[in-house]
């Protein structure tokens, strides 16, 4: 029997989700809505949707707590910078919740074996990619990147276009180029990026 902690803000996960893996042999052990004080004993994989969660600063939090075990990010239609970076971040796989329970299911089995997991839907695009050798679509300039790492830091729109010398709304311009880009519903959303995307941007478009 597999044992998984579920750390999530959705009910519907909290409570859904154990029902759903049960036949499959995987209890939960712990459900919670927040990080849990205690230590994860027994555990074999914890299951985490950052979204409303403070993003990558979960995500560093959890890795660190409880550096011994392995982290799968099972949120809702994770954009593929989105993925890339928190594979980058540590985590060992990410599921999108719109997928059929079965994919979960593999992840945590994969992830078990110490083995990584992307949804299909993410890994045929990024597969795509490389082997079509174009660059990516969806990456970012190198004002973009530094556009983002500035708002990831708490800076407002009118900061940082005081800071780049850049108008309210040229800043503002570009904050919807990279929600678009990135596949991102709000400028929160660029909180779930990690340092290491901008900063690859960045150089890229050097």
């Amino acid at each position: 029997m597999t044992n998984v902690a579920i750390i999530d803000a959705s009910p519907v996960v909290t409570l859904g989700l154990p029902t759903l893996l049960e036949p499959f042999g995987i209890a939960v052990g712990v459900a919670s809505n927040s990080l849990p004080d205690q230590a994860l004993g027994g555990v074999d994989v914890v299951v985490v949707d950052p979204v409303w969660m403070r993003g990558f600063r979960t995500i560093d939090r959890i890795i660190k707590r409880y550096s011994s075990v392995p982290m799968l990010v099972y949120t809702a239609a994770p954009s593929q910078p989105m993925t890339i970076s928190m594979l980058r971040s540590g985590v060992i796989g990410v599921v999108d919740k719109n997928d059929p329970i079965d994919e979960i299911v593999s992840a945590i089995c994969l992830a078990c074996k110490g083995k990584r997991y992307v949804s299909k839907a993410q890994a045929d695009f990024m597969a795509d990619l490389v082997c079509s050798g174009k660059s990516n679509p969806n990456e970012l300039s190198a004002r973009e990147a530094e556009v983002a790492t500035l708002a990831r830091s708490g800076l407002a729109t009118k900061e940082i276009a005081s800071k780049l010398g850049l108008s309210y709304k040229t800043v503002a311009s570009q904050k919807s180029s990279i929600r678009r880009k990135l596949g991102l519903k709000n400028n929160r959303m660029i909180d779930f990026l990690g340092d290491s995307y901008f900063e690859e941007a960045g150089d890229a478009a050097a």
